[in-house]
């Protein structure tokens, strides 16, 4: 299991802040992309270096707990 406290320079804080950014302008119901919002949370985070799946799963929850359906496309490949 990843070790989250050490997943950014701020700590675990630095990145739910990064993650909450990245989704506060979207509205209830609607249907996010998680690739999408996971290369904002890497500009927000440069040093994150949590796997894409782990930090995919992060945002997946971040967006159900706010109301969004989230929508991850593994065919866009890496994305940082």
């Amino acid at each position: 299991m990843v070790d989250q406290s050490k997943s950014a320079s701020g700590g675990p804080m630095e990145l739910q802040a990064a993650i909450l950014l990245a989704l506060q302008d979207y509205v209830r119901r609607s249907v996010i992309s998680t690739n999408h919002v996971m290369k904002r949370v890497r500009e927000l985070c440069p040093d994150c270096t949590l796997e894409d799946q782990v930090l995919a799963r992060l945002i997946q929850e971040a967006a159900m707990l706010l109301g969004l359906v989230p929508v991850f496309d593994p065919s866009l490949g890496q994305i940082r």
